[in-house]
């Protein structure tokens, strides 16, 4: 009964490195993902900049 939180605990940890390595291969790969990344980058980074009080 003890092993299993722990073997639970490793297949998390290796599901998120065999996503993380996925999101690494598409983002040197795939032009379309590589621009959105682009795009989120600069919108987040002007909707930081707009200091808006929220939503009237």
């Amino acid at each position: 009964m003890n092993k299993l939180p722990l073997l639970n605990i490793k297949r998390i940890i290796r599901a998120f490195s065999n996503s993380f390595e996925g999101l690494k291969l598409t983002l040197k790969t795939e032009v379309a993902f590589q621009q959105e990344i682009i795009l989120a980058i600069i919108f987040i980074y002007v909707a930081l900049l707009l200091d808006l009080n929220g939503i009237v």
